[in-house]
């Protein structure tokens, strides 16, 4: 099993969780015999990595934070101090697309959040890659709290 650290974080208030201890991972699964995907629009065709990169992965989740932000400031107002932390386990195929993605934890209280949160990256698109097969991510998103973001002078990234 190949296995890729990832040392991310995001901007807009959202974070990879991390700390010495444990760095989120990619591990690369066995792979499956799902065809390739045709790209519906030939405009959007790009150079397919053969493998998929730390550094592909982590441009697709900055690209596609805000949408994390915005989300969390929806709910902003039915629960204030809302913060904790959602780990999911996303699988990525070689088409880019998001497969089994599932909540492992969350210390944020509110299960809604959790839910939308799992819904929302559900939907992301990663680059796609030539080599087939599934890569699990472990993604922990940090929401700190607001409290937190106005003593660090970042009080806008919530």
């Amino acid at each position: 099993m190949r296995v890729i650290p990832l040392a991310l974080l995001l901007a807009f208030g959202i974070h990879f969780a991390h700390s010495a201890s444990k760095h989120p991972l990619v591990h690369r699964a066995a792979p499956t015999n799902h065809p390739k995907t045709a790209l519906a629009d030939s405009s959007a065709i790009m150079k397919m990595d053969t493998v998929r990169t730390a550094e592909s992965t982590h441009a697709t989740v900055t690209e596609n934070a805000p949408a994390l932000s915005r989300l969390r400031r929806s709910l902003l107002k039915s629960h204030p101090g809302l913060h904790g932390m959602v780990r999911l386990r996303l699988g990525i195929a070689s088409s880019g697309v998001v497969t089994e993605p599932k909540i492992l934890s969350s210390t944020t209280g509110v299960p809604e959040f959790d839910t939308a949160v799992l819904d929302t990256v559900s939907h992301w698109r990663f680059k796609p890659v030539e080599k087939p097969g599934t890569v699990t991510l472990v993604v922990p998103f940090n929401f700190p709290s607001l409290d937190s973001l106005k003593s660090t002078g970042d009080s806008t990234k919530h």
